[in-house]
């Protein structure tokens, strides 16, 4: 029992990291880089 709630937590720490990074590459892809400044320049 004990074991299995460690793999839960182990799995569930995977999945958010693997979120995070795919978050973050697509967050500092160029395409949305000029995105976001063309926003900024618009306001």
């Amino acid at each position: 029992m004990n074991s299995f709630r460690i793999a839960k937590v182990i799995i569930v720490f995977l999945s958010l990291s693997y979120l995070t990074i795919t978050f973050l590459r697509n967050y500092n892809s160029p395409e949305n880089k000029e995105k976001r400044c063309t926003l900024k320049k618009g306001f």
